[in-house]
């Protein structure tokens, strides 16, 4: 009720060919709110999904709602557009109650929905593929209650920085955010046909899957199993990328489930998502995960355990006189190739955050020194780098870093050590010759 819009992404706006005039209209914040085509003269033939849940590669079995009804649950698709040949599907997320909500109301807050709106278009501009956000629209009156945090100003600093769940309860409004993607198709998707034992239904998930996300694999109209094991390699390559993209930013997806899992190797659902600040390789803003298996430094293999989910449901459709030899192969795409994926793209990141011409076993110590350094240190990640991209000379010392020590100075020892590493950088710089500009 009562929509006005809050933010529109004028990038987006032009991936879908909008004026902006349309976009600051009331109809459009009317539409974009999930209004009734009464209320805007726009009919939304809209729909949700349902799928599978794995966690950490196991399927999800104890959930308090049981081990079924998963799904869209507050999120719908309200159509598709297809602008200069790219194809985007366009989704609601907060605009009311699905099939699949099941105990919840449906609706999402200002707040999380501005860190969404914000996060997904910061990652498209750091070159990380994400959804993207088109709009914002939030209620003027509308408001539900939260689960939220209590005032720890002036609290020490254990009790500040204690990972702990929201304990008091808090009234916000509510948002409306407009997400875009070529498709939202799942890990999950493919788990659910799979465990519904109905060949016939998944068989059409995968061509269409096929089609929407990986066209150029049907060019020599191969066989399904043919065409899915190269999906499976190239699924692998693109959340390989993915995980080192979320590395080289200090990203933690927070929610590394199967149904957070895009085919298309995007990042997606930008819930209990951080970016972080003092290194800490057991970074986790999810406060859902204690054991820390989503952990900033544990992305690589949470990737890897939904690639193994994703191939074991994809065997489901192989026919049964070719599925020792599928499996096989799908079993060297998770495991031998995920890795080696992994390490290429993370080694080329680390190589150019660290201003190098070549990425070899002496710059792989640097770069292990480093995060030892960072983390004692408590040094912000993100700093540390646009400071060391600034150094003309890192053998001058560590004064240009200063900024990036949250806590202060680090002590006299690690003073020393850091001094010692920025000298070891300077020299590798200075063998291979590069200049500052290059750097």
């Amino acid at each position: 009720p009562a929509p006005e819009l809050v933010a529109a992404s004028p990038g987006m706006c032009d991936e879908l060919g909008l004026d902006a005039s349309e976009v600051e209209s009331v109809d459009f914040a009317a539409a974009f709110s999930g209004g009734s085509g009464s209320e805007t003269g726009i009919s939304w033939d809209a729909w949700a999904t349902p799928y599978g849940v794995s966690v950490h590669g196991h399927p999800a079995t104890n959930s308090p709602f049981g081990p079924w009804g998963y799904g869209d649950g507050r999120v719908m698709s309200i159509g598709e557009l297809v602008h200069k040949g790219r194809r985007w599907e366009l989704q609601l997320k907060g605009a009311g109650r699905t099939p699949f909500a099941r105990r919840f109301d449906g609706r999402a807050v200002l707040r999380s929905s501005v860190r969404e709106f914000l996060a997904s278009e910061a990652m498209h501009a750091l070159g990380v593929p994400s959804t993207r956000a088109l709009s914002l629209v939030a209620s003027s009156t509308e408001k539900v209650s939260r689960a939220w945090y209590p005032h720890l100003q002036g609290s020490p600093d254990s009790t500040r920085k204690t990972p702990h769940a929201p304990s008091c309860i808090i009234e916000e409004r509510t948002a409306v955010l407009c997400r875009c993607a070529p498709s939202f198709l799942r890990v999950g998707h493919v788990e659910l046909f799979a465990m519904r034992d109905d060949t016939a239904e998944l068989e059409a998930l995968l061509w269409h899957a096929l089609r929407r996300e990986y066209p150029h694999l049907l060019d020599d109209s191969p066989s399904l199993p043919n065409a899915l094991v190269a999906m499976l390699g190239e699924f692998v390559e693109r959340q390989a990328k993915l995980v080192a993209g979320w590395l080289r930013v200090g990203y933690v997806q927070g929610n590394m489930n199967s149904d957070n899992c895009l085919l298309s190797g995007h990042t997606l659902d930008y819930g209990p998502f951080g970016f972080m600040e003092p290194y800490d390789p057991n970074y986790q803003p999810f406060t859902s995960d204690p054991e820390g298996r989503y952990a900033f430094s544990r992305q690589p293999l949470a990737a890897q355990k939904n690639a193994a989910t994703l191939a074991s449901a994809l065997l489901a459709a192989v026919p049964a006189g070719e599925q020792d030899r599928v499996a096989k192969t799908f079993a060297q795409i998770v495991d031998r190739d995920f890795p080696a994926h992994f390490q290429k793209a993370h080694a080329d990141n680390c190589r150019r955050k660290l201003g190098l011409a070549v990425w070899d076993q002496d710059a792989s110590n640097l770069w292990s020194q480093l995060l030892r350094l960072m983390h004692a240190s408590e040094a912000d990640f993100t700093m540390v780098f646009r400071l060391l991209a600034r150094l003309e000379d890192p053998c001058r010392g560590l004064e240009g870093l200063l900024p990036a020590f949250t806590e202060g100075p680090p002590r006299p020892e690690l003073a020393d050590e850091w001094s010692v590493w920025l000298a070891a950088l300077g020299a590798r710089v200075a063998s291979e010759g590069r200049s500052a500009e290059a750097r």
